[in-house]
């Protein structure tokens, strides 16, 4: 039994009930607190599962990001490749002495 406080006069007397501390668990009370339980979890399941589904959304966006830049790269280094392989045809032609076909001056009548 606890504590009551009253704001009525000490001398009057009154008839008070408290609260039992006990616990009663039906089997109505086990039942909803069990559905509860399930309810949290349920919710939590769904919470974590759209939270996995979004990550895995991200992550196919940014793998195909890199394929396309990887694509790109391949791109950008084969043309790179193949500009230097132009300069250095150019230069290895002056150095055997040919000139640039605009640059002919022959007559080429007959």
């Amino acid at each position: 039994m606890g504590i009551i406080w009253t704001d009525r006069n000490p001398q009057q007397p009154v008839l008070k009930r408290t609260v039992d501390s006990k616990l009663n668990l039906g089997p109505v009370s086990i039942k909803f607190i069990t559905v509860l339980i399930i309810a949290i979890l349920s919710i939590f399941y769904l919470f974590q599962s759209n939270a996995s589904a979004t990550k895995a959304y991200l992550v196919k966006e940014l793998e195909q990001k890199k394929e396309n830049l990887e694509a790109q790269n391949d791109q950008l280094q084969y043309e790179a490749e193949r500009l230097k392989s132009l300069n250095k045809a150019e230069t290895e032609a002056k150095k055997q002495g040919l000139v640039d076909v605009n640059n002919i001056d022959a007559d080429v009548s007959e």
